[in-house]
């Protein structure tokens, strides 16, 4: 991982990160707009998120950048970013030769079966994911709350064959560069998690 203007970076041949508080609520467009110039890119596909195992495949053809009730995006598009909004769910993402995707994952999304949901829609689409990569991002650590959500998440990806994990071991809660919904309430703000499946 590294830090730089308050984006902190994480090692995945795409690009990839998480904002850190001081740029301000995600949830806010001209907040994001700093991480569409980090990322040289035009916009930011984002769900409306609502907790659920909902997948949408973005094509990049969209006029709109929020999907309603959308808790998980995929893009076989190069050139395209694709974002989670988070304060202690954990941000996943994903890459493979061929795509890359973002799940939000708390509690009730993991229980409503958004990984499962993810792998049997590549399975249904006949994609290799045997040797993708998946990064599980900074998220609330059970120590803080009342289930160990990132042993849940790594039990499930381990149980679906991915072999290259990569656990960011950040808190949201205990390190304070984060919004944390548990730490701070419901007024807090979102960081932004996303990954850019780049062009190149």
């Amino acid at each position: 991982m590294a830090q730089r203007d308050n984006f902190l970076r994480f090692d995945l041949k795409n690009t990839s990160g998480i904002t850190l508080s001081p740029f301000g609520d995600m949830r806010r467009k001209e907040n994001r707009r700093y991480i569409q110039d980090i990322l040289n890119t035009d916009r930011i596909y984002l769900g409306r998120q609502i907790h659920s195992a909902n997948i949408r495949i973005v094509e990049g053809k969209e006029e709109e950048v929020f999907f309603d009730d959308t808790d998980g995006l995929i893009t076989f598009k190069r050139g395209i970013a694709l974002g989670v909004l988070v304060a202690d769910c954990f941000p996943v993402l994903f890459e493979g030769e061929d795509f890359v995707a973002i799940l939000h994952c708390g509690y009730k999304g993991i229980r409503n079966g958004i990984i499962e949901k993810f792998f049997k829609l590549l399975k249904e689409m006949k994609v290799e994911y045997k040797n993708i990569s998946s990064l599980i991002g900074p998220g609330i650590c059970g120590k803080h709350y009342w289930i160990d959500l990132k042993r849940i998440i790594l039990g499930k990806l381990e149980l679906e064959g991915v072999k290259n994990i990569i656990d960011s071991g950040v808190c949201t809660f205990e390190d304070k560069r984060f919004f944390s919904y548990r730490r701070e309430g419901e007024n807090t703000g979102r960081n932004l998690a996303v990954i850019l499946f780049d062009s190149s």
